[in-house]
């Protein structure tokens, strides 16, 4: 779990990891001193002995995700009506793109436009800036924007209407209505979504994704979807004319697609930041300006595909075995089905709690007993975060002393499904099993109880760290 959430991090452009937390242990008796906050990291923990292996891996993360400088095609400007640090992702992202916040500084003293794009003195560019929604922006920053687009940049966003400031107020907000007519004209955001203006584009009202198109920046990697929609993650830096790409599968379970990446003439090499090998790849094709190959990536697993060398005339594309392909280039257009495991599935595990737990009474309804003492061996979480829509939940498990409670959370719903009072005092095998809904607990291989029938789709947990007994 602990290199799933540092890969995702990763991907959201973090690259300097800091452990939090190591408190000095000065006895030898274990678990020694720990805290009930962070993520415990000493010479106590079970794993330590083993932990070499993940902080080699994330030496090598850090070391070529600190290269360069990212790769992204959209910046969103944070606006300028009140002081903040960033902003919001709206309209959301299309996949297979990075981003940037821009502020109103680096806007006016940093930003000029070459070739289409909006560049940075330390090398960093965009292909777009996209508008905060509100209706306020300063004179000088919608003057130096003016100047941008005319030069060849592109925007998307609703025009604004007056300044956040009363600086020279009224006359501000008049120079504002002034120039935000003269910039996107005609565009209505309803029959009319883009004009010229200048070397460049404003767009308003139109698809991202659309936009993007239009202004022939396709996706900086994608393949992914056809495989595992949502799951891959990327990251993408450049330095010296050799581009990295970070992958990272947030799945648990393995995937193989045909990965395509928006680079032309480099070969490209797998670089593997558990074992440290780097290896060219042997089957890849080039086409309209992007590099495809086939990739598979463990559950939750992650590489490095490293674009360097010049690509060679010849190289295979594809490998048959009976006229049938073993290894290809071409993207497959259809995901194969994988098995519905909501709300069918078992977890089983080992116990032996060492305090007891709240035992509330059983409920398919409300949001209860969230913020009372239990001793979670699994965290229920949100079902809001699985990113699939309303009518999803994920599944907790709490074992005390007392006995066993299993919990579900979904947004404003939080309730536990089955409790079930035992006394547990030694070690006991405790299994959870959902059978179309219906929830069972089963202690030591014997059927203890029959819970309630969840009306939601149902996954099951992470593991708590935290728990108070041994698993």
């Amino acid at each position: 779990s602990l290199k799933k959430v540092g890969d995702w991090a990763f991907c959201e452009g973090i690259n300097q990891m800091v452990f939090h937390v190591n408190i000095a242990q000065p006895e030898e008796t274990r678990p020694g001193i720990s805290a009930w906050f962070g993520t415990e990291f000493n010479r106590n923990n079970t794993w330590f002995p083993e932990a070499s292996s993940w902080v080699d891996y994330l030496k090598r993360c850090h070391y070529l995700l600190q290269q360069g400088k990212p790769v992204a095609d959209v910046a969103y400007f944070i606006g300028e009506d009140v002081p903040k640090m960033s902003g919001i992702q709206s309209p959301k992202l299309p996949k297979g793109y990075s981003y940037d916040y821009i502020n109103a500084e680096v806007i006016n003293t940093r930003l000029t436009v070459k070739n289409g794009r909006f560049v940075l003195p330390d090398g960093m560019s965009y292909r777009l800036i996209v508008l905060p929604k509100g209706t306020s922006m300063r004179p000088e920053t919608l003057a130096k924007l003016r100047s941008l687009v005319k030069q060849g940049g592109a925007v998307l966003g609703e025009p604004p209407a007056k300044s956040p400031s009363l600086q020279n107020y009224p006359a501000c907000d008049t120079q504002i209505q002034v120039l935000a007519k003269e910039m996107w004209g005609k565009a209505d955001g309803v029959k009319v979504k883009a004009v010229s203006f200048g070397l460049g584009h404003v767009f308003r009202g139109a698809n991202l994704q659309s936009v993007l198109t239009q202004l022939n920046s396709p996706p900086d990697f994608n393949g992914a979807e056809t495989a595992a929609p949502g799951e891959v993650l990327f990251a993408h830096r450049r330095v010296a004319g050799t581009d990295i790409y970070f992958l990272s599968n947030q799945s648990d379970n393995a995937v193989s697609f045909t990965s395509s990446f928006r680079i032309a003439g480099k070969a490209p090499e797998l670089w593997d930041p558990i074992s440290g090998q780097c290896q060219p790849l042997a089957v890849y094709d080039m086409s309209n300006g992007r590099t495809s190959f086939p990739l598979r990536l463990t559950g939750r697993g992650s590489t490095f595909v490293v674009f360097r060398a010049p690509a060679t005339p010849s190289r295979i594309v594809k490998i048959t075995r009976d006229n049938q392909p073993v290894l290809t280039t071409q993207a497959t257009s259809v995901a194969k089905p994988v098995q519905e495991t909501f709300s069918t599935f078992t977890v089983s595990l080992w116990a032996k709690p060492g305090i007891e737990t709240t035992m509330p009474k059983e409920t398919q309804t409300g949001f209860s007993d969230l913020y009372t003492s239990r001793n979670d061996v699994i965290t229920a979480t949100s079902g809001d975060s699985f990113g699939l829509g309303q009518g999803y939940a994920g599944n907790g498990l709490a074992v005390g002393t007392n006995g066993v409670v299993v919990y579900e959370h979904s947004g404003k719903y939080f309730v536990p499904i089955l409790a079930h009072p035992a006394p547990i005092k030694d070690w006991t095998h405790i299994a959870v099993t959902y059978d179309r809904g219906q929830t069972r607990l089963y202690l030591n291989g014997r059927l203890a109880r029959t819970g309630l029938k969840t009306s939601y789709k149902v996954r099951p947990g992470e593991p708590k760290a935290a728990f108070n007994g041994r698993i």
